[in-house]
């Protein structure tokens, strides 16, 4: 008898921008700057280096002048807004630390999603 873990999108989401996150920060460290998209982030062997959400669209990436990522799911049906599985979830993370450098996975927090109602704006 098998068993098979089927991991639901929400949770599977949160877990790829976790790993997404962990390879931005490796391309930072070894580029000098944040990558332009998610297409030139470097594959991990033995991972499966996968940049879209649990529903399968891409996650969408953006960072601010001061090395604040952003990553975002619209969630399950693919669009801005909306409530429960629908939500957005969106994960920010300062990609310097205090004294400007770029930060080690190892220094990043954990992922903490926030999965953001249709009247919020992350």
């Amino acid at each position: 008898m098998q068993f098979v873990c089927v991991m639901p999108p929400h949770p599977r989401t949160i877990l790829r921008f976790t790993d997404t996150g962990g390879r931005i920060l490796d391309y930072a460290r070894a580029h000098g700057e944040l990558p332009s998209d998610l297409s030139a982030l470097p594959e991990i062997a033995g991972k499966r280096n996968n940049t879209r959400d649990g529903w399968g669209r891409p996650i969408l990436f953006s960072s601010k002048p001061d090395g604040t990522v952003i990553l975002t799911s619209y969630g399950k049906d693919g669009r801005p807004g909306g409530d429960d599985e629908k939500a957005d979830l969106v994960y920010s993370f300062k990609a310097r630390n205090d004294e400007g450098e770029w930060k080690d996975r190892a220094d990043s927090p954990s992922v903490v999603a926030e999965q953001v109602q249709a009247d919020e704006t992350p």
